[in-house]
């Protein structure tokens, strides 16, 4: 699960196992942020914020970039992609499908 957990949300198990993902998803529910809270975010407001529901289970937090923000919408299918921070950690994030 993503952000990483060391138990269970649900029933509190430590038994968590890593699983693969296609890479896509839909749009559950989005915001716009209008305040800079990352330096990575420099230049790039409004950011679109966004929980994404994976087809393997599970819904994570994450960017929506390359897109305007008035398109977006509830159920739209997006596909990942990554961004470099300077640190050098991939950071998730999700683009729109044709």
């Amino acid at each position: 699960m993503y952000p990483i957990k060391t138990r269970c949300q649900h029933c509190g198990s430590t038994e968590l196992d890593w699983q693969d993902s296609k890479g896509t998803g839909t749009v559950y529910a989005h915001a716009k942020l209008h305040r800079q809270y990352h330096p990575r975010h420099q230049g790039r407001l409004p950011l679109v914020i966004a929980w994404i529901d994976l087809p393997e289970g599970g819904r994570i937090p994450s960017n929506i970039v390359d897109c305007d923000p008035a398109d977006l919408k509830a159920g739209m299918s997006v596909q990942v992609a990554f961004e470099t921070d300077p640190a050098g950690w991939a950071i998730p994030v999700f683009r729109p499908l044709p």
